[in-house]
């Protein structure tokens, strides 16, 4: 047996063994295993005691599952309980009184007035993002807007001059020119009848 057998192996065959061992040998019988000699039962018993982590260790994995989905389910219901709580204790005790943080609660601070070096930075940066960012606003996307009615021409393209005219240049490369039509494959029926 490899050291890279799975875990569901090794208890799986843990488990077998016991069962063998239970079933095809009378106890007293005794087994020569890697230099120690076990008659049945304490082969059972060290058996038994390799087994342990592997049964203890997949039942924890299972609560652990269960117990994750109790708390997922539990979750919105304790969140909205606790904004509730949260009015309550703002209610009783007022909404910033510094006595909701015993209670898990942060008070509600207005935020201090900045200064006028802190206002002064915050405008240069916000200039500097808008220049990398290239963002306008409603002003400067104002002269970007087209004034008036737009003109529109059409004139036929080169392309869709009918192909019985000659062509206006005959200097005209051919990689310029349109691709000449390919006649339909011989064989009697089109290929698009051919379903």
């Amino acid at each position: 047996m490899s050291a890279s057998s799975s875990r569901r192996d090794v208890e799986q065959k843990l488990v077998a063994a016991q069962s063998g061992l239970k079933s095809e040998f009378p106890d007293g019988t005794s087994f020569e295993i890697g230099g120690t000699t076990y008659v049945l039962s304490s082969l059972l018993d060290k058996l038994a005691t390799l087994e342990k982590p592997f049964t203890g260790a997949r039942e924890a994995h299972l609560a652990f599952r269960a117990l994750v989905a109790q708390r997922d389910g539990v979750l919105s219901e304790a969140v909205a309980f606790l904004a509730a709580l949260q009015a309550c204790l703002q209610g009783k005790l007022g909404a910033s009184n510094v006595a909701l943080d015993k209670f898990g609660f942060s008070v509600h601070k207005k935020p201090a007035k900045l200064t006028a070096e802190q206002l002064l930075v915050r405008a240069e940066k916000a200039k500097v993002t808008r220049a990398k960012r290239q963002t306008l606003g409603g002003r400067q996307q104002k002269n970007l807007k087209a004034q008036g009615d737009p003109v529109v021409t059409v004139s036929p393209s080169p392309l869709d001059a009918p192909a019985s005219e000659p062509a206006a240049s005959s200097g005209a490369s051919s990689a310029s020119a349109p691709p000449a039509a390919v006649p339909p494959a011989s064989g009697g029926a089109s290929a698009s009848s051919r379903s």
